[in-house]
């Protein structure tokens, strides 16, 4: 398991499964491990504090700016297996919405194909 510093939050680690550790403060001693949430869509996410400023940020996101770098122009975050809450590094990419749609329609997770008999 690698472990890296989030871009643009000091303070906090994500590592390579999507886990996320806040590192020691002057406040508290010790690091610790946060909790996740899952939004109403499924993904797992958290809040993260900057400059006194709260920030809500999924966790698929953070992984891959960390290991891979930002996102670029036109891509967003793709689950390779079409499990949202499996956000391990290999199990993501950057890719373009086209390809996540085909993707979702590959692995049955699309909306259009939830209401079909």
């Amino acid at each position: 398991m690698r472990q890296l510093p989030i871009p643009g939050f000091p303070g906090y680690e994500i590592t390579d499964e999507g886990r996320v550790w806040s590192v020691p403060r002057k406040w508290r001693r010790h690091g610790r491990w946060l909790n996740l949430y899952l939004s109403y869509k499924g993904y797992p996410y958290l809040t993260l504090c900057k400059d006194g400023k709260q920030y809500d940020r999924r966790i698929h996101r953070l992984v891959l700016e960390a290991f891979i770098g930002p996102c670029p122009e036109g891509m967003e975050a793709c689950h390779n297996n079409g499990v949202r809450t499996d956000n391990r590094l290999e199990n993501l990419r950057w890719d373009t919405r086209s390809s996540n749609t085909k993707d979702a329609v590959r692995h049955g997770t699309h909306p259009s194909l939830r209401y079909h008999v």
